[in-house]
């Protein structure tokens, strides 16, 4: 998969001394938006180019923990016993966390592993209720899930925190930046060599203005 950032001729893109000294003028909020925006583009681009990850995993907690640094263990302790019994090498996952009313953290997990019953996941997570479903439908409905539980976390309030995490074997596209005025030449030869669109939209940044993302994938041959 290839993703393609198009900026307007005039912001492609700032050098690292502006860039530095555009954040340090920015106001924390806007800060806050432009790192969520960011965080919504790279889920979509690895909901994309790992379509194998369909099952939904809800883990929850009993009791009242809102520390990070407690759930993730207990998270990273979860997974390791899940690669252990499912006997998957090649385990992928795809994690954001979600802050309950009470302040508590549950974690909404995407992965590969589909085999595993719901009954299976509660002996290895025992801190509080599992739910599982299997996500077949289009890739689009995942990242829009996904990305609801990123704008959760900023809604309330969240500063300074990883606003999500995955497995490192996870596929990444090809990602480039270009300005607007060579986009139709690039499409053009990807097109010629058996890719498609699959996404295309424009955003707004507090460092360049408008962009437009764009993500190509090549056909299946047989």
């Amino acid at each position: 998969m290839v993703e393609l950032m198009v900026y307007p001729e005039r912001s492609c893109p700032m050098d690292p001394v502006q860039r530095s000294q555009k954040k340090r003028s920015e106001k924390s909020n806007q800060k806050r938006m432009d790192n969520i925006a960011r965080a919504k583009r790279q889920l979509k681009r690895l909901i994309y180019c790992n379509p194998d990850m369909q099952n939904h995993v809800v883990l929850t907690y009993r009791k009242n923990i809102s520390d990070r640094k407690i759930t993730k263990k207990d998270f990273s302790i979860f997974m390791r016993k899940l690669k252990k019994i499912t006997r998957r090498k090649e385990l992928k996952y795809l994690s954001v966390i979600e802050y309950q009313v009470r302040g508590a953290i549950h974690f909404h997990v995407l992965t590969n592993e589909t085999r595993i019953s719901k009954k299976n996941i509660e002996k290895i997570w025992y801190h509080g209720f599992v739910k599982k479903r299997n996500i077949k439908k289009d890739l689009d409905l995942r990242h829009h899930y996904f990305s609801k539980e990123l704008d959760k976390q900023f809604n309330s309030g969240i500063v300074g925190e990883k606003l999500y995490f995955c497995s490192k074997n996870l596929t990444t596209p090809s990602v480039a930046d270009t300005q607007s005025k060579n986009i139709r030449r690039i499409i053009s030869f990807y097109f010629e060599n058996g890719y498609k669109k699959v996404f295309d939209n424009e955003y707004i940044n507090s460092y360049v203005g408008t962009f437009r993302l764009i993500i190509l994938k090549a056909h299946k041959t047989n």
